[in-house]
């Protein structure tokens, strides 16, 4: 038989209750698991997006449904879609978040500016939590097939939302990506000054990498080609080739995100990168090829550790010439590639 989609309403408290495993089971419902392993991480909304929600929750206002899949064993459904809107509402009913009126459309600025949830009045709070939310629940086959699953999160976010290509991805790079998060912690010294949203740390980590392996740039105009590239030779857009890259490159990612740190480490011990955030910004292509370029050639820490006092030298002669990355590899100061 054809499987068809279950359409309901679920009001704000009973997402509340079902987001919390112990207490779904108590009132015998499905547990709501907001972050599943092919969801992105949850990063807090702006002042703006935070009001102009609640305030849709106090005008019951409509909004796009929430999507979920349902777990072929568990009792259990995983947002696929909506995870940014719900967990920012129970949020708010938590008193995490507050309403900043001059982003109010409609409703009283004065009135609510300041406002967390407990300052509400008794009957704003009801009307929050009854707020009721249009729920999709997709079959069980959308949690298994990852092909399938990733399709319909690009249909449902290519229409309402513009995804880069770091969240259009996720949806069948999750575990590589997931590797590159657990990287961040490392590559603090050089990352400082990158904001870590939207996947954008995992991609200068992802860059660097492919700097420090590759040998053959001649026919890319921009690291954002030569990254999209890469991610389509090595994970193939399916989840099966993501498993069996990281299987047979373990050894060899572990290896080379090793050295990249130690030279990233070894540069800041001699203070050769700017403290001036300005400066530091300026520079940050620069550092960024000199790390990965150098750890393609040199290859392990035995030579990092035996000539990194006779590069640190030529490094600092470099670092004011314009042409340095086109030495280094034939790319301008903002990644795209001379003619």
């Amino acid at each position: 038989m054809e499987k068809r989609n279950v359409r309901q309403s679920v009001t704000l408290s009973t997402v509340k209750c079902r987001v919390d495993k112990i207490t779904a089971e108590t009132i015998d419902l499905p547990y709501l698991e907001l972050n599943p392993f092919w969801q992105r991480k949850y990063e807090c909304w702006r002042p703006n997006e935070v009001t102009k929600l609640i305030e849709t929750l106090l005008l019951n206002r409509a909004m796009n449904p929430i999507w979920t899949v349902d777990h072929p064993k568990e009792n259990k459904e995983c947002v696929l879609d909506g995870m940014h809107r719900l967990t920012t509402c129970i949020k708010f009913i938590k008193g995490e978040l507050q309403i900043t009126g001059k982003f109010l459309d409609e409703l009283d600025r004065e009135k609510y500016d300041g406002k967390k949830f407990t300052d509400l009045t008794k009957q704003d709070k009801t009307f929050i939590k009854n707020y009721a939310f249009e729920f999709n629940l997709l079959d069980e086959t959308y949690y298994t097939n990852g092909e399938k699953r990733a399709n319909m999160y690009n249909i449902l976010n290519r229409i309402s939302y513009r995804l880069n290509d770091f969240e259009f991805n996720s949806n069948l790079y999750h575990r590589f990506y997931d590797m590159l998060r657990s990287k961040k912690e490392e590559f603090k010294l050089l990352l400082w000054n990158k904001k870590d949203s939207r996947g954008n740390l995992e991609y200068e980590l992802l860059e660097l990498y492919i700097l420090a392996v590759s040998t053959d740039f001649r026919s890319w105009s921009s690291l954002n080609k030569l990254r999209e590239k890469w991610e389509i030779e090595n994970l193939k857009k399916s989840e099966e080739a993501v498993d069996k890259f990281i299987e047979e490159n373990n050894d060899k990612l572990s290896n080379v995100f090793s050295l990249l740190n130690k030279l990233q480490n070894k540069l800041q011990e001699r203070g050769f990168f700017e403290n001036d955030k300005t400066l530091f910004n300026s520079n940050y292509i620069i550092y960024k090829f000199m790390i990965s370029r150098s750890v393609c050639f040199l290859r392990s820490k035995k030579n990092i550790n035996k000539y990194i006092d006779y590069l640190i030298p030529e490094f600092v002669k470099l670092i004011n010439c314009d042409d340095i990355v086109v030495e280094i590899m034939g790319f301008n100061k903002k990644g795209g590639r001379n003619a």
